[in-house]
């Protein structure tokens, strides 16, 4: 199936290369220089995914970003960008953006993340398709009291799902989600964060690019600065990251970390697709994290 997609940069060179190699992986590419003519483009004809820059003089990326998800919420979208501080990437994970990439490109990095952004809309679409034509005498009995926007909460399998997730809404440290290669797991774990009966509180996804201590830091002051009382830090690429960050996130788990503070707490939910017993027997966790995370685990 053709996969449709928008790009959006106003370096022409650039602007080229990233058509070359995303028309090279079979996507039918439309790309557009300047962002108001973007925008067009994306009300009138349905995408996959779109890629844009985020260093633009008629509009910045996250204005162009905030724009088209007033229009199509559900379709992903993917920043590049020559150079972005921290505080921007945390931006722009808060906002909803799923992946950032800096310049240069890790050309393999993004066509994969870009596969795995439209898989997960796609299931996505279509688990709420289902849920829409489910109806009928199911429809009083899959109500629930809480926020659950991941699942239909239709079949008794999704409510006991939500259930269990809303035992694990106030968990302290470490959650550990463990589901098929292709699950939603952005959405489960926002979920699980709308759950929880704190209400200064926020949710910030990592990623390989901003897993390390500098960005953690800052995120972390910056909120705390804000009144917010709990971080959790969600990462849903295990796979992406080196040794070193994942040691970092057991840290963070273990709170033995410098930058935790008396009035925030910090939370990590960890994303997987093997269980964490198989990872760490194969060596591609560290036993400071297994530690951490094996305790805990959907």
């Amino acid at each position: 199936m053709s996969r449709r997609i928008l790009i959006l940069d106003d370096d022409s060179d650039f602007n080229t290369l990233l058509t070359d190699i995303f028309d090279q992986a079979d996507f039918e590419v439309v790309s557009r220089t300047s962002p108001e003519e973007a925008i067009k483009v994306f009300s009138n004809e349905p995408f996959d995914v779109v890629v844009s820059d985020q260093q633009m003089p008629e509009m910045s990326g996250s204005e162009f970003m905030a724009k088209i998800k007033e229009i199509r919420p559900d379709v992903p979208i993917i920043m590049v960008s020559g150079y972005l501080d921290n505080d921007t990437i945390r931006d722009l994970i808060r906002d909803g953006v799923g992946g950032v990439f800096l310049k240069p490109l890790n050309i393999m990095a993004l066509l994969e993340r870009s596969e795995e952004l439209i898989a997960e809309a796609n299931k996505l679409r279509k688990d709420r398709g289902a849920d829409a034509t489910a109806g009928g005498a199911n429809e009083n009995a899959a109500r629930v009291d809480f926020p659950f926007r991941s699942y239909p909460c239709r079949s008794e399998v999704s409510l006991n799902f939500a259930r269990k997730l809303y035992d694990y809404r106030s968990f302290k440290s470490a959650l550990c989600l463990v589901g098929e290669s292709g699950s939603h797991f952005r959405a489960i774990c926002e979920d699980i964060v709308a759950m929880s009966e704190e209400r200064s509180q926020r949710a910030v996804h990592l990623s390989a690019g901003t897993t390390n201590e500098e960005f953690v830091r800052s995120t972390v002051r910056s909120l705390a600065q804000e009144g917010v009382r709990t971080i959790t830090f969600i990462v849903v690429e295990l796979s992406n990251l080196k040794m070193d960050q994942l040691e970092l996130l057991a840290s963070m788990a273990q709170r033995d970390c410098e930058f935790n503070t008396s009035t925030t707490t910090i939370r990590i939910l960890l994303c997987l697709t093997e269980d964490i017993d198989t990872l760490f027997e194969e060596e591609k966790i560290p036993e400071k994290l297994y530690l951490a995370m094996g305790t805990s685990e959907i």
